[in-house]
């Protein structure tokens, strides 16, 4: 079986070195690593000429995003098979057996997603949990820590949405999913995820808001097409959507009523946080009152009252087995 390993690097020069080394510990002839410069300015595509070998193949482009990134590496992928990785993640030495001995014990199946987290098959009934990614389940939300056929995204045409900046994983892999007839959830482990407090995801874009917009209709779009019996879940994925962004929002010094106008005031958002008590069960106490007080139209006190509580808890540099 070959294997194609994506990464999407721009800026990554502090990290890309141990992903790269951590993937290069298995000596298989059996995969291929493919790294697409995203046109970064630091000393990333240095380090990565550094690589160059049969097995390593380097592509440059100019600053797209991590989609556009992701999407030129499926056009030059030969593996059966394919995994994506970030570039300040990396893999644990046991990564190259736990997935070639999964794919080969579960007969070669359309997905494997990993997780030490993972229940043991999909229950429709956890369905808005998967695809949220919220509490101990195996997360649909994400497109780390699992492999997918190539030729299932080939014949179903299964790209990352390249007009979405928040939000494009979960689509890939809802698409995916619905055009899957077989997706294997295993407890292996073996991507070691790195989250840092000056990270992109923690901070507030005002692109977010309207790219999260255009993300809730392609949403509707795919559970219209594929899979009408989820349409419950559009209320649910607003929510999140929301508590994501004004997380991001409170990273801002100063709450600016005209800055986030729209998204505050939108009937997207309003209509559905109006039924966040029927999913109370997903969420934590804070994000409860924080939906409380914006129901209420409490914009401003719901700010200060998630800035408070993110600076009681300070975020340090997190690596977490997935």
């Amino acid at each position: 079986m070959k294997l194609s390993i994506i990464i999407p690097a721009y800026n990554s020069s502090k990290y890309i070195k141990r992903c790269l080394d951590s993937i290069l510990v298995e000596q298989s002839s059996n995969y291929e690593i493919i790294c697409v410069n995203d046109g970064s300015i630091d000393q990333t595509l240095p380090i990565l000429e550094s690589y160059i070998s049969p097995k390593i193949k380097v592509i440059s482009q100019k600053n797209s995003g991590v989609s556009v990134a992701r999407n030129t590496g499926l056009k030059h992928a030969i593996g059966e098979y394919v995994l994506f990785i970030d570039s300040d993640d990396f893999l644990s030495p046991n990564w190259y057996k736990l997935i070639t001995e999964t794919i080969k014990n579960d007969n070669n199946p359309d997905a494997v997603f990993f997780s030490k987290n993972t229940q043991h098959q999909i229950q429709k009934a956890l369905m808005p949990q998967y695809i949220c990614g919220i509490g101990d389940v195996n997360s649909f939300s994400t497109v780390w820590s699992k492999v997918y056929k190539m030729d299932v995204i080939k014949k179903h045409h299964i790209y990352f949405d390249q007009e979405v900046i928040n939000g494009e994983d979960m689509l890939f892999n809802l698409k995916f999913n619905f055009n899957s007839k077989d997706i294997i959830l295993d407890k292996g482990n073996f991507y070691n995820y790195c989250s840092s407090p000056n990270s992109a995801t923690r901070n507030f874009n005002i692109r977010y808001i309207q790219s999260d917009i255009e993300f809730q209709q392609k949403l509707q779009t795919i559970i219209n097409q594929y899979g009408r019996e989820y349409a419950y879940i559009k209320d649910l994925c607003t929510i999140n959507a929301w508590i994501a962004l004004f997380h991001h929002y409170s990273y801002v010094k100063k709450f600016n009523f005209s800055e986030i106008k729209d998204f505050v005031t939108n009937p997207h958002y309003e209509q559905a946080i109006k039924r966040y008590n029927i999913y109370k069960s997903y969420f934590t106490k804070t994000n409860l009152i924080a939906l409380w007080l914006f129901k209420h139209h409490q914009y401003r006190l719901s700010y200060y009252y998630i800035r408070a509580k993110r600076k009681l808890k300070p975020t340090k540099r997190l690596i977490e087995r997935i």
